[in-house]
């Protein structure tokens, strides 16, 4: 179970570099089959790969925060939720960032596997800290990879340094919570938040 753990974690991780890669050869010869599955790439990649390794034993699905909590872990869970999300929001939203941020439902397709990575060091080290910082490792990991030819020009690539705050956000709900719901709905929330136009304070609409 460790090392087919091992072997998810690392095709997950590794898989959007090698696609990158290979796809454009092979869309063409796809034809008209190319871009459906062009669309729902990013859901076999987020969601099927977690899956896959979740019925396969391969990980656990506690630790993975699938189960396993009582009335009270959700109440305290959408508490910390809520505070975490207001001073994330209030760094993410400060003038000056203009991140462009994708649709709430890229959280939905990202979760998952950012789950497998926690789930995975969790198993390792039976640890939820240690596995949650494990899985943000493997996160990082395949941010790097797949950023490679641009995280010399980030400045010029804002949304590289948005899905840095996205994961690294997502790891510390998930560390508060130990819930994969409450985290995934705290990403949608987010994401939501973030895309909806900032309202002009009263100062500029004065100006």
């Amino acid at each position: 179970m460790p090392w087919e753990a091992l072997i998810w974690s690392a095709l997950a991780a590794l898989s959007p570099a090698a696609a990158a890669v290979a796809w454009p050869r092979w869309k063409s010869r796809l034809a008209m089959a190319g871009e459906p599955l062009e669309r729902i790439a990013p859901w076999l990649h987020g969601v099927g790969l977690a899956y896959l390794a979740l019925i396969r034993g391969a990980i656990l699905s506690r630790d993975a925060g699938l189960r396993g909590h009582d009335l009270v872990a959700w109440l305290a869970g959408g508490v910390a939720c809520a505070a975490l999300l207001g001073c994330i929001l209030a760094v993410a939203r400060r003038p000056g960032l203009g991140t462009p941020w994708p649709d709430p439902l890229q959280a939905l397709a990202d979760e998952p596997r950012w789950a497998l990575y926690r789930a995975a060091g969790a198993l390792w080290f039976g640890s939820h800290a240690l596995g949650t910082g494990v899985g943000l490792g493997w996160a990082v990991l395949e941010w790097a990879v797949t950023n490679r030819t641009r995280l010399g020009e980030i400045r010029q690539h804002p949304e590289v340094a948005g899905a840095l705050l996205r994961l690294a956000s997502s790891a510390l709900i998930f560390l508060a919570t130990r819930n994969f719901w409450l985290t995934c709905l705290s990403g949608g929330i987010m994401l939501a938040v973030l895309r909806r136009p900032k309202e002009p304070s009263l100062a500029q609409g004065l100006q």
